[in-house]
Protein backbone atom coordinates (compact mmCIF):
# COMPACT_ATOMS: atom_id res chain seq x y z
CA UNK A 1 0.00 0.00 0.00
CA UNK A 2 2.83 2.69 0.73
CA UNK A 3 4.93 1.79 -2.63
CA UNK A 4 2.14 3.26 -4.38
CA UNK A 5 2.03 7.02 -4.87
CA UNK A 6 -1.36 7.77 -5.61
CA UNK A 7 -2.22 5.92 -2.16
CA UNK A 8 0.50 7.81 0.09
CA UNK A 9 -1.32 11.17 -1.58
CA UNK A 10 -4.75 9.92 -0.59
CA UNK A 11 -3.39 9.20 3.14
CA UNK A 12 -1.81 12.66 3.05
CA UNK A 13 -4.70 14.25 2.12
CA UNK A 14 -6.34 12.17 5.01
CA UNK A 15 -3.87 13.20 7.51
CA UNK A 16 -4.55 17.08 6.37
CA UNK A 17 -8.40 17.17 6.47
CA UNK A 18 -7.76 15.71 10.36
CA UNK A 19 -4.75 18.63 11.26
CA UNK A 20 -2.58 15.74 11.59
CA UNK A 21 0.07 17.78 10.63
CA UNK A 22 3.17 16.47 12.24
CA UNK A 23 1.94 12.61 11.02
CA UNK A 24 1.85 13.83 7.90
CA UNK A 25 4.94 15.16 7.74
CA UNK A 26 6.32 12.01 9.06
CA UNK A 27 4.64 9.93 6.29
CA UNK A 28 5.42 12.10 3.14
CA UNK A 29 9.42 11.64 4.52
CA UNK A 30 9.07 8.00 5.54
CA UNK A 31 7.43 7.27 2.12
CA UNK A 32 9.40 9.30 -0.06
CA UNK A 33 11.69 6.84 -1.92
CA UNK A 34 8.45 5.68 -3.42
CA UNK A 35 7.31 8.97 -4.56
CA UNK A 36 10.34 10.75 -5.43
CA UNK A 37 11.11 9.73 -8.52
CA UNK A 38 7.33 10.74 -9.93
CA UNK A 39 7.63 13.60 -11.19
CA UNK A 40 3.71 14.33 -12.06
CA UNK A 41 3.52 13.65 -7.94
CA UNK A 42 6.67 15.12 -6.45
CA UNK A 43 5.71 18.37 -6.73
CA UNK A 44 2.20 17.96 -5.35
CA UNK A 45 3.57 15.62 -2.54
CA UNK A 46 6.49 18.78 -1.15
CA UNK A 47 3.05 20.81 -1.32
CA UNK A 48 1.50 18.93 1.10
CA UNK A 49 4.41 18.47 3.41
CA UNK A 50 4.72 22.82 2.99
CA UNK A 51 1.07 23.05 3.81
CA UNK A 52 1.84 20.85 7.01
CA UNK A 53 4.62 22.91 7.87
CA UNK A 54 2.22 25.96 7.63
CA UNK A 55 -0.22 24.00 10.03
CA UNK A 56 2.24 23.61 12.72
CA UNK A 57 3.49 27.63 12.72
CA UNK A 58 6.76 26.17 11.20
CA UNK A 59 7.43 29.21 8.79
CA UNK A 60 10.92 28.45 7.89
CA UNK A 61 10.39 24.84 7.20
CA UNK A 62 7.51 25.52 5.15
CA UNK A 63 8.70 28.19 3.01
CA UNK A 64 12.26 26.15 2.36
CA UNK A 65 9.63 23.48 1.53
CA UNK A 66 8.04 26.10 -0.85
CA UNK A 67 11.18 26.71 -2.37
CA UNK A 68 11.58 23.09 -3.18
CA UNK A 69 8.40 22.58 -4.90
CA UNK A 70 8.27 25.56 -6.77
CA UNK A 71 11.35 25.29 -8.19
CA UNK A 72 10.39 22.26 -9.81
CA UNK A 73 7.44 23.59 -11.94
CA UNK A 74 8.65 23.21 -15.52
CA UNK A 75 6.91 26.47 -17.66
CA UNK A 76 5.03 29.30 -16.58
CA UNK A 77 1.34 27.51 -17.55
CA UNK A 78 -0.83 28.63 -15.11
CA UNK A 79 -2.13 25.09 -14.24
CA UNK A 80 1.27 24.36 -12.74
CA UNK A 81 0.44 27.09 -10.14
CA UNK A 82 -2.28 25.82 -8.83
CA UNK A 83 -0.26 24.56 -5.62
CA UNK A 84 2.02 27.43 -5.64
CA UNK A 85 -1.01 29.53 -5.21
CA UNK A 86 -2.57 27.15 -2.66
CA UNK A 87 0.53 27.71 -0.54
CA UNK A 88 0.82 31.12 -0.77
CA UNK A 89 -3.00 32.00 -0.04
CA UNK A 90 -2.21 29.81 3.38
CA UNK A 91 1.45 31.81 3.94
CA UNK A 92 -0.25 35.34 3.58
CA UNK A 93 -3.49 34.36 6.07
CA UNK A 94 -0.99 32.82 8.32
CA UNK A 95 1.76 36.27 8.24
CA UNK A 96 -0.17 39.00 6.35
CA UNK A 97 3.11 40.84 7.14
CA UNK A 98 5.33 39.28 5.44
CA UNK A 99 5.68 40.83 2.16
CA UNK A 100 8.30 38.33 0.39
CA UNK A 101 6.33 36.63 -2.17
CA UNK A 102 4.75 40.17 -3.68
CA UNK A 103 7.24 39.65 -6.95
CA UNK A 104 5.63 35.87 -7.30
CA UNK A 105 1.97 37.13 -6.53
CA UNK A 106 2.54 39.50 -9.45
CA UNK A 107 4.18 36.54 -11.77
CA UNK A 108 1.46 34.29 -10.98
CA UNK A 109 -1.62 36.45 -11.05
CA UNK A 110 0.21 37.60 -15.06
CA UNK A 111 0.59 33.81 -16.04
CA UNK A 112 -3.34 33.75 -14.75
CA UNK A 113 -4.40 36.78 -16.78
CA UNK A 114 -3.75 35.24 -19.87
CA UNK A 115 -5.66 31.91 -19.73
CA UNK A 116 -8.52 32.89 -17.28
CA UNK A 117 -10.83 34.09 -19.94
CA UNK A 118 -11.02 30.36 -21.47
CA UNK A 119 -11.47 28.12 -18.31
CA UNK A 120 -13.78 25.49 -17.59
CA UNK A 121 -12.39 24.87 -14.26
CA UNK A 122 -13.83 26.48 -11.36
CA UNK A 123 -11.03 25.33 -9.33
CA UNK A 124 -8.64 27.22 -11.58
CA UNK A 125 -11.04 30.07 -11.10
CA UNK A 126 -11.02 30.12 -7.70
CA UNK A 127 -6.97 29.82 -7.87
CA UNK A 128 -6.83 32.60 -10.18
CA UNK A 129 -9.64 34.88 -8.03
CA UNK A 130 -6.59 34.16 -5.13
CA UNK A 131 -4.13 35.98 -6.97
CA UNK A 132 -5.90 38.79 -7.94
CA UNK A 133 -7.77 39.16 -4.34
CA UNK A 134 -4.33 39.73 -3.01
CA UNK A 135 -4.41 43.52 -4.36
CA UNK A 136 -1.09 43.34 -5.96
CA UNK A 137 -1.91 43.55 -9.48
Amino acid sequence: MQNNVYTIHAVAHAYHEMAEYQKTIDFLYKTKDNWIDNFGMKMHIYWHIGVAELGLSSFEKANQSFSKFFSMKLSSIAEQDLDAVGFLWRYRLSKPEDDRYEKLWNQLSENWIGCIGSSISYFHDLHAALCFGTGIV
